[in-house]
């Protein structure tokens, strides 16, 4: 028998004579993270879904900010003695930029008698973006607010973390981008604006809806695109417009068959079916008008680069540099002039627990410190 009952100090106990299970066998952590906020280096306290690429294991979520991932190492990685298992591992929690990356489970000679699991670290999540809406009022003769319409406002100034918010802001050199980054890019990547030719064609639609993440397109014709050709969906349209790299193309070799485009980047944006698909024609080598002067994480839409000149609003860029593909994003200012109403919409604010807006119409001005830590992805500012 494998089990037998003892009683001692008038308490009975069941006894197993079995060995201990090996260590694989039992359920155990697989993947282990601990999320900070990179604004205030405390734990991430916001729902939170960590996932996986491999099959079979549990999302777990503790205090302090430890996530994690569960299972039987024996069932989820079971040739770990032989072979190492590579592994992309995403993390979403409300309020910040989602987090993924690519890991190993390293080969392990003692498997399963032996197992040791993948521990991510500390993860510092970005919170998202947030976008400032701007109403510049003045007082008119009798003391009351008029709304001050053509005020120019912009942001000259920002404080990256809570701790330095009694000090003097930054007063880097920001650019704006729609959407934000694919892909992390390292401190000097390059900016530029490249010539994009959209030469005459017949009508390429989209056969498909396609949604944010995807890296296939179904398209109605295949013209004569080619890998490292550009394709533009909803060109026509500035807010869905979306410019990306063709790595692949799939179909018969006759243009006017259906054909699937494989893209360098995922998607940053859904597009319905019968999206118009434009060709791009390959660009030539960058021509640096600007670097980063400091890293930018995966969806981030503000950049720190050394300068803006020759890079006008609304232009689509070309961010260079780091192991990934480059990325086409249209580039916008933190500037604006407010309307008639007197308001106005500054581009998303990514990276920044703080931002320092100055205005001037005139003769009249005002600056205003607002703070962008709250978890919301708007705010709304009223400068007199």
């Amino acid at each position: 028998m494998s089990r037998s009952t003892v009683v001692a100090g008038g308490r009975t106990y069941t006894v197993s004579s079995l060995e201990p299970r090996a260590r694989a066998e039992v359920r155990q952590a697989i993947i282990s993270a601990r999320l900070v906020d990179d604004a205030t280096d405390l734990p991430v306290t916001a729902p939170t879904r960590i996932s996986a690429t491999l099959a079979g294991l549990v999302p777990v979520a503790a205090t302090g900010g430890y996530v994690g991932l569960v299972g039987r190492p024996s069932r989820v990685l079971p040739n770990l003695r032989l072979q190492p298992y590579p592994v992309q591992v995403t993390i979403d929690a409300d309020g910040y930029l989602p987090w993924s990356e690519s890991r190993s489970v390293p080969q392990q000679g003692g498997f399963p008698a032996q197992f040791v699991a993948l521990p991510l670290g500390e993860i510092r999540l970005r919170r998202e973006p947030i976008v400032l809406t701007v109403s510049t009022v003045r007082l008119d003769g009798a003391n009351r607010l008029v709304a001050r319409p053509g005020a120019s406002v912009a942001v000259n100034g920002v404080w990256r973390h809570v701790t330095d918010l009694r000090d003097p802001p930054s007063s880097a050199t920001l650019l704006a981008l729609d959407p934000g980054l694919t892909h992390t890019r390292p401190s000097g990547a390059s900016v530029d604006v490249p010539a994009l030719t959209l030469p005459p064609e017949a009508e390429r639609t989209l056969l498909a809806g396609a949604q944010a993440g995807e890296t296939w397109l179904s398209v109605s014709r295949r013209g004569l695109v080619s890998p490292a050709d550009l394709v533009a969906l909803d060109s026509s349209d500035p807010g869905r417009a979306e410019y990306v790299e063709v790595a692949a193309v799939q179909g018969p070799t006759d243009p006017e068959s259906p054909a699937r485009f494989g893209l360098a980047h995922p998607l940053a944006r859904a597009h319905t079916g019968d999206t118009d698909v434009r060709r791009v024609v390959a660009p030539g080598p960058p021509a640096a008008l600007a670097s980063l002067t400091a890293p930018a994480v995966a969806g981030a839409t503000t950049l720190e680069v050394t300068s803006l000149a020759g890079i006008a609003a609304g232009s689509v860029v070309r961010i260079s540099g780091g192991a990934a593909a480059p990325e086409y994003r249209r580039a916008d200012r933190y500037s604006v002039t407010t309307n008639a109403d007197g308001t106005g919409h500054l581009p998303p604010l990514s990276g920044y627990v703080a931002a320092r807006l100055v205005a001037s119409a005139g003769a009249l001005g005002a600056i205003a410190k607002v703070t962008l830590t709250h978890p919301q992805p708007s705010l709304e500012l009223t400068l007199t």
